[in-house]
């Protein structure tokens, strides 16, 4: 009985990996339907029944750790460490992506949202592997894409491609793949940049006038006070720099 015993075990052994490699979690009832076998008549083998009490704990864990979590929150988690993986510059895989949320993948599918996020992700790594890039304008990535930065400008959010990535619910490196889209979001990063520079001159400007009026020195001292921005951002600027100094010139001759 022993030597049957170490035979079934290594079978349930190697249908349980199989299940679990393939993102699905086994349960008793699938056991019992591969192994041809009743519940009852496994059951009499020692380490047959080891095995099936802990896939039974394990299931048991994995549904105690869902009632934890609603689906919005744990599609929220994976999301975050899709972002997290692509700042890393690592491989964003199925398996990686439960690792850093700190869920088993059979245990992430469970949630309805985020088994309908990785299927797409996985469909969308099989669609376009072994093709550099995606031009079709009528392509939904980028059609979503191009509406979530629309979004984000309108909330006065600025545009990243990971705050796009988290809108359409997709990997950076999916963006990435899709030139339009990626030459978009960098366009659009450039403009807000350059935005951003030219609001700071103008407050350094308003900034000088200010302390022009109120008789006070033109220092950077001051300019950090009325402005509020750290000394950094003013003395890493050449156009900025170049300004002070032609304004305290002009306070020397006068």
């Amino acid at each position: 009985m022993a030597q049957r015993d170490e035979q079934l075990a290594s079978q349930l052994r190697s249908i349980i990996q199989e299940l679990r490699v393939n993102g699905q979690e086994p349960t008793i009832e699938e056991l019992c339907r591969q192994m041809h076998k009743p519940f009852a008549a496994l059951r009499r083998y020692p380490l047959v029944q080891s095995l099936l009490q802990d896939v039974r704990d394990n299931r048991s864990h994995l549904q105690r750790q869902q009632e934890a979590y609603t689906d919005a929150e744990v599609l929220q988690l994976t999301r975050t460490a899709i972002v997290t993986l692509e700042a890393r510059g690592g491989s964003v895989t199925l398996y990686s992506i439960a690792a850093e949320v700190g869920i088993p993948l059979t245990g992430l599918k469970m949630y309805p949202s985020v088994n309908a996020l990785l299927t797409q992700m996985r469909h969308d790594n099989h669609r376009w592997s072994g093709a550099s890039d995606v031009s079709d304008a009528n392509d939904p990535v980028l059609v979503q894409g191009l509406r979530a930065m629309a979004q984000l400008r309108e909330e006065g959010i600025p545009v990243t491609a990971q705050r796009v990535a988290l809108r359409v619910h997709r990997a950076v490196s999916t963006l990435r793949r899709r030139p339009l889209l990626w030459q978009a979001i960098q366009a659009q990063q450039q403009a807000e940049k350059e935005q951003r520079e030219e609001q700071i001159f103008l407050n350094v400007q308003r900034a000088v006038e200010d302390l022009r009026q109120k008789g006070g020195e033109i220092s950077l001292k001051d300019l950090c006070r009325v402005t509020g921005y750290y000394p950094l951002i003013l003395t890493s600027r050449p156009r900025i720099q170049a300004y002070l100094a032609m304004m305290r010139q002009q306070e020397t001759d006068r």
